[in-house]
Parts: structure tokens; C-alpha cells; sequence
């Protein structure tokens, strides 16, 4: 086929075909090292998702049978950057320290200013207080009925509960004996001290109670 001088949204199925696959065999990274698979993955999804969004073309590479090549030429380059270790071992997240955290709230990046720095505030302290890291965590969050509630402990202490349970449900088709549901439940459980008065603990939660 040779050089194809055409925007990227414009290109057909099989010039799709010809071209991504010389680009997942030739990217590389600045400094010409090997990106890890999942990166590599990413990118094709981000393809994509661009031909979706900016044009309202519905592709499907790593699915539609008729972008086998570049299915294939994926998973060889994949399987090469994996032969050379590079992406096997995940980095680690890094905690961030008080210092750290007090440079975020002087510089205003948490805080209540305006709607999306008062959310991005929101964000991080219930992944602080209550591990909530995932995307779906954070949108299942409730105001009725909530999933976090005020305790009591035995000491007369209290503390904020947060519970979650999840509920996957995975379809299996058996020719003979029809359509199997498996249900997994996931329960997330986390709790935090409320900071009381005279409470020196710089990990509690200061609490304000709203009447209405």
C-alpha cells in the first residue's frame, strides 16, 4: 500500500489494517526504550476512543475480527516488551506526607474555593480516611441511603464507618444446562475516629454537625 498521506479519522478499515500495525511495531519511548504492554494497549484504546468521540466511528480493535492485524501485531509486540521485563513490575503508589498534604491545602489545590478544587478535595479525603480508590467507589457513593454512618465505639468514642458491598455478577452459558449466574460479593469496611475535643490524633476526622 505504501505511504498514506490521509488524516487518521479519514482512514478506511483496511488502511487502518496497513498503518497501525507499522505504528505499534516502530513506537518507542523519547529515549528509544520499550513501552510496557499495558501502555501499548492503552494507546490503541485511546485510537479508538478518538475515532469515536471526534468522529462517531465505532471500532472495535482488539475485538472485530476484521482488525485481526492489528490485534496480532499488538499482542507480538506485547509479548516482546514483556520478554524483556519492562512493565513487570508496577510502581508502587507514594505516600504523601503531612508536609506534602499542608503545601496542598496552602496553595489552594484542596480546599472549598470553587466547585471542582471543593470535589478534588472530596476525592482525596475519602481516599485518605476510607481507602476509596476506584473510579466505581467514588460514583457509588450515596447521600441516601449513605454508606458511611456515625458510631460509637466502647469507650463512648466516635468514628465514622464506611461500608461497601459489591456485587459482580458473571454470566456462564453451559449448552446443557442453560445460563449459569455467578454472584461474587465484595465487602469494603473501613472506620475512622471522629476528632473529639482535647483529641490529639492528627489522623481523625474533624466533623461538623449541619442542622437543618
Amino acid at each position: 500500500m505504501g505511504v498514506v498521506y490521509r488524516p487518521f479519522g479519514l482512514l478506511s478499515d483496511d488502511e487502518l489494517n496497513y498503518v497501525l500495525p507499522l505504528f505499534i511495531a516502530e513506537v518507542v519511548k523519547k529515549d528509544g526504550s520499550l513501552f510496557p504492554a499495558a501502555t501499548l494497549r492503552n494507546l490503541i484504546l485511546s485510537l479508538q476512543k478518538f475515532l469515536e468521540v471526534t468522529h462517531g466511528r465505532i471500532v472495535k480493535f482488539l475485538s472485530d475480527v476484521k482488525f485481526k492485524p492489528i490485534y496480532d501485531a499488538l499482542d507480538a509486540v506485547m509479548r516482546r516488551s514483556a520478554n524483556h521485563g519492562v512493565g513487570l513490575n508496577s510502581r508502587q503508589a507514594t505516600v504523601i506526607t503531612e508536609d506534602m498534604e499542608n503545601i496542598l491545602w496552602r496553595k489552594s489545590l484542596l480546599g472549598e474555593s470553587d466547585g471542582p478544587t471543593l470535589l478534588h478535595t472530596m476525592v482525596y479525603l475519602l481516599g485518605l480516611h476510607f481507602a476509596v480508590r476506584g473510579r466505581d467507589e467514588h460514583r457509588r457513593l450515596r447521600h441516601e441511603p449513605s454508606q458511611i454512618s456515625v458510631k460509637v465505639d466502647n469507650s463512648g468514642r466516635r468514628f465514622l464507618e464506611y461500608r461497601e458491598v459489591s456485587i459482580f455478577i458473571s454470566v456462564c452459558l453451559l449448552v446443557k444446562h442453560g445460563v449459569w449466574y455467578i454472584i461474587k460479593l465484595s465487602m469494603h469496611f473501613a472506620f475512622n475516629y471522629i476528632n473529639e475535643p482535647n483529641c490529639s490524633d492528627q489522623n481523625s476526622i474533624l466533623c461538623y454537625t449541619v442542622s437543618t
